[in-house]
């Protein structure tokens, strides 16, 4: 769960993605999802999950939480070998 609606009509829930995460909004009287927001970072490089979603009170504005997992690769020349 990531929050609900103001007027207590919905609540969001998120699934997470390979490249992101997408924000539902779920009408509690009807059971009807419909997308709300698709989650992905500008850069997605090393992007491990997107968790921790939360829908703000006025549900229009959310934050979520980005993992990354990013490396860096060496090259070392043994000159005369």
């Amino acid at each position: 769960m990531a929050g609900g609606s103001a007027d207590s009509a919905a609540t969001f829930a998120y699934q997470p993605n390979a490249h992101g995460a997408r924000l539902f909004r779920i009408e509690l009287t009807s059971g009807v999802h419909t997308l709300a927001a698709t989650l992905e970072p500008n850069e997605r490089s090393g992007l491990v999950s997107v968790n921790s979603v939360v829908v703000a009170a006025d549900s229009g504005h959310f934050v979520y939480l980005t993992i990354r997992q990013l490396s860096q690769l060496f090259v070392v020349s043994l000159a005369g070998r």
